[in-house]
């Protein structure tokens, strides 16, 4: 099953890359985002999650600078014998943006194996959310290792958490539910709203969110989706990246309490079998948190809304597919179906001048191929509404090469047509 898992991968991969849409150089000498150059061709991308611009800021670049300087580009040692101060004064930081203690690790999936061996125990029943990300499965497999029971369900199916809390409450002391706060691939979100339901319902119900793609442009100074969306709840932990929209690298996990964050330090594996977060990335986290506590921040997080909605709205006025509209986040995902006519929408949108990410097999079912577009606050709206109209045009021709259709593409989604998708079809 495994070999025929991968070999399916490898060969979906293999033909992306055969027909340069994946795997693929940038071969800029200097990155001046959104303008990429792809073997000399110049384009403008949609495929960055720099969501605020500041990984190309010049206060991360000097802070980053500054502390290469100062420690050097590596500190060769465990956290579990010595530490530099530069760290604990980086998460003390990093404790005003979220108003909880944090802890830093180098890698946001490092941190999802630190952080869940520590805070479950082996009769704890693990429910994942079917889209959470793979960062987040791949740790839960050490739980299954180990014992746990771990289950699926259905994408932001509260019905069937319900059903499994009532079921698994009866045997397992604690029931864990593994989510995202905003989805990588279509950017829709966790249901807060019924999510508090059932925690207040439910006391034996745990929540565990990697909210790496809300992090930095929603919440206050910053602090993502979950924490905006869900109040702090003492049965609510929280892991996010700094990468992204923080801009700098590296990973915050979010503690109730300093007990715990001492607890995770002294006994994940990461904390002790691996080196801590280099010093230039910890200059840059410092130099990116005293941005997200000024009043600069509420300015980048409009200006990019700003962008988000004129994205969705012209999106839909142009009568494209796009998957899940209701939720204003940076992440876009409009469908084309048939993993072909992916492979040739990109080639085409490369040619047009703008370079958008494919999401295909198996990150989405094999029919369920779209054009996965991140908008960040460094793209202009005349970016945004030139690579939607070349979208636009070019999609409904490769549908029709391909005997398909856009009322195909929605029947695939399982989503109503839309009054001027209809006219154009």
């Amino acid at each position: 099953m495994k070999d025929t898992i991968l070999k399916t991968i490898e060969a979906i991969v293999t033909e992306g890359a055969s027909k340069q849409v994946g795997h693929l150089w940038a071969n800029d000498e200097n990155l001046d985002l959104p303008q990429i150059h792809i073997e000399d061709e110049q384009l403008t991308s949609f495929v960055f999650c720099d969501y605020l611009g500041l990984s190309q800021d010049e206060r991360l670049i000097a802070g980053a600078t500054e502390m290469l300087r100062r420690y050097g580009t590596y500190t060769a040692v465990s956290r579990a014998f010595l530490s530099l101060n530069l760290t604990r004064t980086t998460e003390e930081l990093l404790a005003r943006v979220f108003r909880q203690p944090v802890a830093v690790l180098a890698r946001t999936s490092l941190a999802h194996i630190a952080v869940l061996p520590v805070i479950t125990h082996i009769d704890d029943a693990i429910v994942l959310d079917h889209q959470v990300h793979a960062s987040v499965r791949n740790a839960t497999d050490m739980l299954r290792s180990y014992g746990n029971k771990v289950e699926v369900i259905r994408h932001n199916r509260m019905d069937q958490l319900e059903e499994r809390i009532q079921k698994l409450g009866e045997i397992h002391p604690k029931v864990w539910y593994l989510a995202d706060g905003v989805y990588s691939m279509y950017g829709d979100t966790l249901p807060a709203a019924e999510i508090a339901v059932l925690l207040d319902r439910y006391p034996k119900l745990h929540l565990y969110v990697d909210d790496a793609h809300g992090m930095s442009w929603m919440g206050k100074h910053g602090s993502g989706y979950l924490l905006e969306a869900l109040p702090r709840h003492e049965r609510v932990f929280l892991v996010t990246s700094l990468g992204k929209g923080f801009g700098s690298g590296g990973a915050a996990i979010v503690c109730p309490d300093e007990a715990t964050k001492e607890r995770i330090i002294y006994c994940g594996s990461p904390y002790i079998f691996t080196s801590p977060a280099e010093p230039p990335m910890l200059g840059a986290i410092q130099a990116s948190a005293h941005i997200h506590l000024s009043d600069e921040l509420p300015i980048r997080q409009a200006a990019l809304m700003e962008k988000i909605t004129h994205f969705r709205d012209y999106a839909l006025q142009l009568g494209l597919p796009l998957i899940k509209p209701s939720y204003l986040t940076p992440i876009f995902f409009i469908g084309v179906g048939k993993t072909e006519v992916g492979y040739e929408v990109c080639r085409r949108m490369k040619a047009a001048g703008y370079f958008v990410s494919i999401g295909i097999y198996p990150a989405v079912p094999v029919n369920n191929t779209g054009m996965r577009a991140t908008v960040t606050v460094s793209h202009t709206e005349a970016q945004i509404k030139g690579m939607l109209e070349a979208l636009a045009n070019i999609l409904p021709e490769v549908l029709h090469e391909n005997n398909s259709s856009l009322e195909q593409v929605y029947r695939a989604f399982r989503i109503k047509v839309a009054n001027n998708v209809r006219k154009m079809i």
